[in-house]
């Protein structure tokens, strides 16, 4: 069994920051132009369920987060204490414009990019992989329970399965392990 570790890499209020730095990581990461890109938000009501969806039109989401959101009224949701929507995104370069639009509604999102490889690190000896290779960014809040207070920052996390491969890899983007990394 592996552990996924998720470095902080960038902690900022600004978000045009947070998306220059994810997108040169994601240069590295070979990512493909479609696909494999989510944002995450928890919602507590059928209203701000709506609000979500109406931010980030674009988005496809399971049938049933669609049926509760066309559900009349403000009725509680099923599992109200953890309704958590994941909004798959048509392509990578939407994370930007979708995180603006839905911060406009909710204070907490999470994104998430898969289907990444990192590169091979030939000096460390590590090749080329797939294995936990992440990029995450969390908007107001830190780790990743969406529950966790609210802050002025954002936060990108390089995921990894060793440490030195992740400070290898933001050295490339210009960056540097910041922080102890959370374990996912």
């Amino acid at each position: 069994m592996s552990h996924n570790l998720a470095f902080p890499l960038l902690r900022t209020p600004d978000l045009d920051a947070v998306f220059s730095l994810t997108d040169r990581l994601l240069a590295l990461g070979g990512a493909a132009a479609h696909g494999g890109t989510e944002l995450r938000a928890k919602v507590s009501s059928r209203a701000r369920l709506r609000q979500l969806l109406a931010a980030v039109p674009e988005a496809k989401v399971h049938e049933q987060i669609r049926k509760d959101a066309d559900t009349p009224g403000d009725t509680p949701l099923p599992y109200a204490d953890f309704y958590t929507v994941d909004l798959e995104l048509p392509a990578r370069q939407h994370a930007r414009s979708a995180v603006t639009s839905a911060l406009r509604v909710h204070d907490r999102l999470q994104v998430h990019w898969g289907d990444l490889g990192w590169p091979g690190c030939p000096e460390l000896g590590l090749p080329w992989t797939r294995r936990h290779a992440h990029l995450q960014v969390n908007t107001h809040h830190e780790a990743d329970d969406l529950d966790n207070p609210w802050t002025p920052d954002h936060v990108v996390y390089l995921h990894s399965y060793v440490e030195e491969h992740a400070a290898w890899l933001a050295a490339r983007a210009g960056a540097e392990v910041i922080g102890e990394p959370h374990w996912f």
